[in-house]
């Protein structure tokens, strides 16, 4: 939708207090790969989660819109690597705070379609930082602006310049797009609370149960497919624990290990920290598995090859590798606050700690599963231990467990035609 007439004048006003603020500053030319003018579709993804989230929807997306560039724009460069495996064709923008980065890339890619991967919904509302910039320039170049697998976190402004575009351009922000879909009726109840038109919200549930379809999954489509091949031929059970944040939890998992480890299962453990990147969190995980007496190793110094036998506890410190690694597990771990559904999607038995954050949108994800009995909650080291024991079970066991697990998922899925079909996107948009 065209800005109004009211939402220019008080951009021009507040560009002006935030460029003076920056003293000027300019943010650099974006480097694209060919140098010449792309129509193209812009699509912000603040980090993996959210291009995971929305798979199945973006695969669809590719086909319709295949005469176009694609833009992958996100606030965390450390994705940038992923992004480029996935999507190969397309250019990947790590955005910043500049108030003219989204003129400069509109010069050479031209947005005819801007995709807002579930957050943000609102200026500043989600852990992700997108300035109203990006929507105002799309609009301006007459793009259409969707919202797909939309989700509220309802944080407040984290400065003055948040607070102050929040109050500028909260309404502003909701009457660019074109259509809104969202996860469910409250996050549509709140958007229309806060000036969203009606008409154009849909509810689609959440696209995350469609990208399930793990069933002819094989070690030879990961970046590590003869450590992983080894992984799936070892006569030795393997414990994925995925997204693990907090230290607490880090350290709950690997007391759990040991106590596996003691009971007599010949186990590994696989473990990819939220933040590999962090060195704070990478070094107080390693000083963990020392006082636990794992021998542990990280992903990244080894080759792709079969890991020696002593090593007890792989590291993952590598971008976009975790679903493979659910692929080859006898049981996983899902940290606080992320997706159960990726080793779920392999049949996989999935043990979580509780209390999970409610403005987080893998919560409703958490409660409607753990409703159905598909997920095991276990909050001390010793349960934790005997889940994971259980939980492996014997080929037939998991043979039955797989068929219950997709009846349920089977049942909450479907949000990405629906999106698609609220978004009436046409081929070659």
């Amino acid at each position: 939708m065209q800005p109004s007439p009211g939402t220019l004048l008080r951009w021009a006003a507040f560009r002006t207090i935030t460029m003076v603020a920056a003293n000027g500053e300019k943010a650099p030319e974006p480097e694209l790969t060919p140098p010449v003018e792309q129509p193209a579709v812009w699509i912000f993804l603040s980090t993996i989660g959210e291009l995971h989230a929305i798979e199945p929807f973006l695969i669809e997306l590719a086909a319709r819109t295949a005469g176009l560039k694609w833009v992958l724009l996100s606030d965390r460069n450390i994705y940038r690597e992923a992004y480029c495996k996935r999507f190969p064709e397309a250019d990947v923008i790590e955005i910043g705070e500049g108030l003219d980065e989204a003129r400069r890339l509109a010069r050479l890619r031209p947005p005819k379609l801007f995709v807002i991967a579930e957050i943000p919904l609102q200026p500043s509302d989600a852990p992700c930082r997108l300035a109203f910039a990006w929507l105002l320039e799309a609009a301006r170049r007459g793009a259409s602006l969707v919202a797909v697998n939309g989700w509220l976190y309802g944080y407040p402004p984290s400065c003055r310049s948040d607070a102050l575009e929040r109050r500028l351009f909260g309404r502003a922000w909701l009457s660019l797009f074109d259509r809104i879909c969202v996860q469910n009726q409250d996050i549509a109840d709140r958007l229309i609370a806060s000036g969203a038109a009606s008409e154009r919200i849909t509810v689609t549930g959440n696209i995350k149960f469609d990208a399930l379809d793990r069933s002819q999954w094989q070690p030879e489509q990961s970046h590590s497919p003869r450590m992983l091949a080894d992984l799936v031929g070892a006569n030795r059970p393997l414990v994925v624990a995925g997204c693990v944040t907090d230290a607490d939890e880090q350290e709950l998992i690997l007391s759990a290990f040991a106590q596996l480890k003691a009971g007599g299962t010949a186990a590994r453990l696989v473990i990819a920290p939220r933040h590999p990147e962090n060195p704070e969190v990478m070094a107080s995980l390693a000083s963990a598995c020392a006082k636990q007496k794992i021998h542990s190793r990280l992903r990244s110094e080894l080759a792709d090859a079969a890991l020696d036998p002593d090593v007890e506890c792989l590291i993952l410190d590598t971008m976009g590798d975790l679903r493979h690694f659910y692929g080859a597990a006898s049981i996983a771990h899902v940290g606080r606050n992320h997706n159960v559904l990726e080793p779920l999607a392999f049949s996989v038995p999935v043990t979580v700690c509780s209390p999970w954050e409610t403005t987080y949108p893998s919560y409703p994800v958490y409660l409607g599963l753990k409703t159905a009995a598909a997920l095991i909650e276990s909050n001390d080291s010793a349960s934790l231990a005997s889940a994971w024991r259980a939980g492996m079970g014997t080929w037939a066991e998991r043979q039955a467990r797989g068929k219950r697990l997709t009846e349920t998922l089977n049942r909450m899925a479907g949000a990405s035609a629906r999106t698609l079909a609220a978004i009436d996107t046409p081929a070659g948009i």
